[in-house]
């Protein structure tokens, strides 16, 4: 019985899913990055490609998962409407008189049937706040997220992107 519980425990270890914040500039040191009430555009950032897997929409997701964060706390909240390179995405804020730029990028997209395979979805998102009044990088952040290893569900990686932008944004406020 005593190994049976060791290795029921032992599963529930090896299967948690993981979430991570790592922060690639020191702004979290300073304090607040944003102050609340500000009109913010969040860019739309290309769909994620996997071992040529395009996985359509992967981008308007996390877009969206930072538009609904960002409800929150900011006054408005624009999306953009085509994945833009930064300047342009920069440009584009301004012509929306948005003081804050939410640059979000898809570095790593992969969805597995990790209930079949054992193989875990991951996502990466590196994040860019920029001032536009300011003219300079607020935040740039690495945001991870993968599902638990062993699973009965077939959870998709965009399930995982609510472990990942909402306590980031809301670290962003605090």
């Amino acid at each position: 019985m005593k190994h049976i519980a060791c290795l029921l425990m032992a599963l529930l270890l090896v299967g948690c899913a993981t979430a991570n914040i790592e922060r690639l500039s020191q702004s979290q040191d300073k304090g607040t990055v944003l102050q609340g009430g500000e009109r913010v555009f969040v860019a739309l950032p290309e769909d994620g490609v996997f071992e040529g897997h395009h996985y359509t929409d992967s981008g308007k997701y996390v877009q969206q998962y930072f538009y609904d964060s960002l409800l929150r706390y900011a006054d408005t909240v624009i999306n953009a409407v085509k994945v833009l390179p930064l300047e342009e995405a920069k440009a584009e804020a301004k012509r929306q008189n948005a003081e804050i730029l939410i640059y979000p990028g898809i570095v790593h997209w992969e969805d597995r049937n990790t209930m079949w395979s054992g193989l875990r979805d991951k996502v990466r998102i590196n994040v860019i706040v920029y001032s536009l009044a300011d003219n300079k990088t607020l935040d740039k952040t690495s945001l991870y997220a993968t599902n638990a290893w062993f699973t009965f569900v077939h959870a998709r990686p965009e399930n995982r992107l609510r472990t990942i932008i909402p306590p980031y944004v809301k670290a962003l406020y605090q």
